[in-house]
């Protein structure tokens, strides 16, 4: 049992185990000693994970779960290991100066595969319920938490309105990743193996996701929109 890189907001631990005399790779995934409010559960993350797995979204196949905390001392679930890279500077380095379309495309591939996801869904119920206008919501709740914090901030406070004057028109609602980025997916010889990090997915517009993937702050230095290492146009085939 080995603690696994990454993981700034939950603790990734390496198992290896023999089930039925054969050996499998497992990762059991757990909370940090501090965690975000924002994030959900674990038991969530392992409902989320189903669901994906189901769709057809590369995800490592989700096990077993625990809801209790007398195993580890908090709740956990376990996955299969999947092979690959995940570290975003690495990622945007093997795709070089001319990028990876390739791997582009397969990202929205798999976007298009998480955006199937469409509520109602009973096997989802710790989500919050989906929102009328996405794009109108995501502005009131920027604005109460401004608010809550109690100090102006005139430039953020300028940006929500300019959001909230120019908003589209309300659109389809599917599940957004909503964390969707280089650094949360795993590559292996070219090819997505695994999509990470599913604490934050809850139903939005499923343009919110390639927003995120296509954010200057996740290009990790890279030239271009898709996460660094492609074009975003590769993203839409």
């Amino acid at each position: 049992m080995a603690l696994l890189s990454g993981g700034a907001v939950q603790q990734n631990w390496a198992l290896d185990v023999s089930r039925g005399g054969a050996p499998e790779r497992w990762v059991l995934r757990t909370d940090n000693a501090a965690v975000l409010a924002v994030s959900l559960p674990r038991t969530a993350e392992f409902a989320l994970l189903r669901a994906a797995f189901a769709a057809g979204v590369t995800v490592p196949e989700p096990l077993f779960c625990c809801e209790g905390r007398e195993v580890t001392g908090a709740p956990f679930f376990v996955m299969r290991r999947a092979e690959g890279v995940a570290r975003g500077h690495i990622l945007v380095r093997q795709a070089g100066a001319d990028g990876d379309p390739a791997l582009a495309a397969a990202l929205g591939r798999e976007l298009a595969r998480i955006h199937t996801i469409r509520p109602p869904r009973d096997d989802l119920p710790m989500l919050a319920p989906p929102p009328d206008d996405p794009a109108r919501d995501f502005v009131a709740r920027q604005r109460a938490a401004l608010d809550a914090a109690g100090t102006p901030r005139p430039v953020l406070e300028w940006g929500l309105r300019h959001l909230e004057r120019t908003a589209p028109p309300p659109g389809e609602v599917v599940l957004n990743h909503n964390d969707f980025r280089t650094g949360n997916y795993m590559v292996h010889e070219g090819r997505v193996t695994a999509v990470l990090d599913w604490e934050f997915a809850a139903w939005g517009d499923p343009h919110a996701d390639l927003g995120w993937l296509c954010a200057p702050c996740w290009r990790f230095g890279g030239a271009h929109e898709a996460g660094g290492i492609g074009p975003r146009p590769a993203v839409y085939v």
